[in-house]
């Protein structure tokens, strides 16, 4: 399921870039199996269905990959679906950019109130409002009198102010209509406003509905929620919300082997915690409207042991999704899975300043956490009555002998993983400014993978890392040999197939991008002695 991030899309414009790089182009998916008479193992058909939800869109399947377990014989094969939500913001305006901007600008870098990854950004924002600012008003003084006489303000009564004013008024009317279209989404889906509050709904409803719909079908194993930019954002709010409907209906009984494997996610959890120096219940001690100061965090010095204990958690988390996914609800006759998501992948995050675009400063976002309006992986823990133990769970309301996991645990049977660009803040205009990690921010169940994506042609031959947010899926049509660097993370992150290895390698390749400096990343293929190697049983 993949969601498109800002701008005009048009249905499937994005799905179809990104089912040719994840599946088509990939020949490790059908490595050693035999070409079948009717087609070629990498062929995908584009099938109306209406579990999308409008004639515009389709779903796009393909044929068999290989089994993991039994490369030579064929396994599961794949549908991609859109969500597609750029039509319930085709109506943004001037006015709504401008004043979503205008809440931006109006923040205290004092209080720490603007992250240092965007205040060079946010400052060059500011120069360029009091810029048009200026030149309009020297332009109407040079109309006044007392600006005639040459030897008077000279700077102020310079005749080219005119000049310069309907120059920034026509680059400014050709701006403008970028930032609406590209930028109007960010303003109506981020900003809780009034006008926005029908279109937030309408866009979660839209994806509330067809994860739903992929639920009841009873045709699917996994899903996999692909989030791009915007769309990240959007996917954290469907994946909350659609757990939180989720989690009531689930029940565990004692001894059983799902309540076993919410124990191992609770115990792996915590010690991947304390290897970030992060508490399972963060304690209240700040309010919400405190300066951003006191809750802003300072990068954490990468251990060799935390890329080992998030494998053992991505392990707990894999052992939970499956047992989940054989649980069946509702009443006989209208049974569906209880939940089929598997992993969240988000490309090119603004998620990465929360802070910034969710709340008022990360003060507020913290308290944001804790009382769990927002996921947290691992998610936010609650005390056992009568012990100190720390769980997901709490008594069933239903049934007095069962627990449930509260509502904001999404990210016990669901990994994330996070492809950023993120480069230094003066260099904007190279790497992604909009991406960046976002464990710091959600915890450090979050798998943050910096990869490097290239610009092709006469631009990418000038300019190779000049703005690559739009790059995550961008594959080479003449590239030949093994795929670029980046789109091997993209497809280990996925993992169409499932694939044990394909796990081990991207965990290798996390602990690799952890010790190297940014701008070193390189694909990596388990080793025997790697931290992360011994985390992995045989299967």
């Amino acid at each position: 399921m993949v969601i498109h991030g800002m701008g005009e899309q048009r249905p499937m414009e994005t799905l179809r870039g990104f089912v040719e790089t994840l599946w088509e182009r990939d020949s490790s998916l059908f490595a050693g199996l035999s070409k079948p008479s009717d087609h070629a193992n990498s062929d995908t058909w584009s099938k109306p269905d209406p579990l999308t939800g409008s004639s515009e869109l389709r779903r796009i399947t393909t044929a068999h990959g290989r089994d993991p377990n039994v490369p030579s014989e064929p396994g599961i094969r794949a549908d991609f679906f859109e969500l597609h939500w750029a039509d319930i913001t085709a109506d943004s305006t001037w006015t709504d950019f401008a004043l979503w901007l205008i809440r931006l600008l109006w923040r205290n870098p004092v209080a720490c109130e603007v992250p240092k990854r965007v205040l060079f950004v946010w400052c060059l924002l500011w120069i360029t409002f009091f810029a048009v600012l200026s030149s309009g008003l020297f332009t109407a003084l040079t109309m006044a009198q007392v600006f005639k006489d040459p030897g008077t303000y000279k700077f102020l009564s310079w005749s080219g102010w005119g000049w310069v004013t309907v120059a920034i008024l026509i680059f400014g009317t050709a701006v403008k209509g970028f930032l609406i279209a590209y930028f109007g989404d960010v303003a109506r889906y981020v900003s809780a406003s009034p006008r926005n509050i029908k279109v937030r709904q309408a866009a979660r409803d839209r994806g509330l509905k067809l994860l739903s719909d992929l639920h009841a079908s009873g045709k699917y194993m996994r899903i996999v929620i692909v989030g791009h930019s915007l769309g990240s954002i959007l996917a954290h709010d469907l994946l909350a919300l659609a757990w939180a409907e989720a989690a009531g209906k689930i029940q565990l009984q004692e001894g059983d082997p799902i309540d076993a494997a919410v124990a191992a996610c609770e115990e792996t959890g915590i010690d991947l915690l304390r290897a970030s120096n992060a508490e399972p219940l963060p304690p209240r001690e700040v309010s919400r409207h405190d300066r951003g100061c006191i809750c802003s965090k300072t990068p954490p010095t990468f251990k060799s042991e935390l890329a080992q204990r998030l494998a053992k958690y991505r392990l707990a988390q894999r052992d939970l999704f499956w047992l989940l996914s054989k649980v069946k609800t509702g009443s006989q006759g209208d049974e569906r899975r209880a939940w089929l998501v598997s992993d969240l992948v988000t490309l090119g995050s603004p998620l990465t300043h929360a802070s910034f675009l969710l709340a008022q400063n990360s003060c507020e976002l913290y308290e944001m956490m804790r009382t769990r309006e927002l996921l947290r992986a691992p998610p936010v823990y609650e005390k056992k009555k009568n012990s100190d133990k720390m769980v997901f769970t709490f008594p069933s309301p239903k049934d007095l002998a069962a627990t449930q996991m509260h509502h904001a645990t999404a990210f016990a049977p669901v990994r994330w993983t996070n492809l950023h660009d993120a480069t230094k803040p003066w260099m904007f205009l190279r790497g992604d400014l909009i991406s960046g990690p976002v464990a710091g921010e959600y915890g450090p169940g979050v798998l943050d993978l910096k990869v490097q994506p290239l610009r092709q042609g006469l631009l990418g031959g000038l300019f190779p890392r000049l703005f690559t947010h739009t790059l995550y899926w961008s594959y080479p049509h003449k590239a030949k040999g093994a795929a670029p660097s980046h789109i091997e993370a993209l497809r280990l992150a996925v993992n169409a197939l499932d694939d044990p290895a394909s796990e081990r390698r991207l965990m290798t390749l996390f602990e690799k991008d952890q010790l190297t400096t940014p701008g070193d990343v390189a694909m990596a293929s388990p080793q025997k002695g790697s931290d992360v190697e011994g985390c992995f049983p045989e299967r």
